[in-house]
């Protein structure tokens, strides 16, 4: 006897694995929450400030070996936000620590900044606590879609 066409389909027939999800399952699972956008937004915008307080630094500074050295600090700081808003997208749990470090140098680099006379320094302090508090709450996640993604890979899906 022949199967029946109208009955449901079976788990295998519909591309179900061994982990009883499927391809869109995982990629639903592998995006971030709204708590982790913002998160990723926070990093991006200190270190859009961090390049910011870099340049103001570049052309209101006596061009020292110290001045030179502070702005490299902002500028790695600055790429390292970028760094972990991407391992943040990407679901990186080790982003966490990745981003306390960026944290201290963003605080070390707002307390400069507030003693030189920058209100910069204040938006960056904030900025650098937002974003620390919105990554450790969103560990959760990141854990999710590390595994979403992983499971993925493994299915041959994964996106870049």
């Amino acid at each position: 006897m022949t199967d029946n066409p109208y009955a449901p389909p079976k788990a295998d027939a519909v591309g179900e694995h061994a982990h009883g999800k499927d391809g869109a399952d995982l990629y639903i699972e592998s995006l971030p929450s709204p708590l982790l956008r913002v998160a990723i937004g926070t990093w991006i915008a200190a270190g859009v400030l961090s390049l910011v307080l870099a340049f103001r630094m570049l052309i209101g500074l006596v061009q020292t070996s110290a001045a030179v050295a502070l702005e490299v600090v902002h500028v790695v700081a600055g790429a390292g936000a970028f760094g972990v808003a991407y391992l943040l997208r990407r679901g990186r749990s080790w982003a966490t620590v990745v981003g306390g470090t960026v944290a201290l140098l963003f605080m070390g680099e707002s307390l400069f900044a507030l003693a030189t006379g920058s209100i910069g320094g204040l938006a960056q302090m904030g900025l650098t606590v937002l974003a620390g508090t919105v990554t450790a709450v969103s560990m959760k996640e990141l854990t999710r879609i590390g595994r979403a993604r992983a499971a993925m890979a493994r299915m041959g899906l994964d996106r870049p």
